[in-house]
């Protein structure tokens, strides 16, 4: 996804966080959620904040790596 002339994809990881684009909020606004930890990422499966099941399947596993 190209957001202001940035390349985006939904999950990606960078300077040891994993960022993800809320989903939910696309329609309205574009916005990232940045998880610092295993708890971020339960987080942000659980609320649907990363959809769709390679970005949850990528997500976890940087959750656990």
């Amino acid at each position: 996804m190209l957001i202001e002339g940035r390349e985006y994809k939904s999950v990606w990881f960078e300077d040891g966080k994993l960022y993800l684009i809320e989903q939910m909020r696309l329609l309205f606004s574009f916005e990232v959620f940045v998880a610092e930890n295993v708890d971020d990422v339960v987080f942000a499966i659980k609320d649907m904040v990363v959809r769709g099941a390679p970005a949850i399947g990528a997500a976890a596993a940087y959750g656990v790596a």
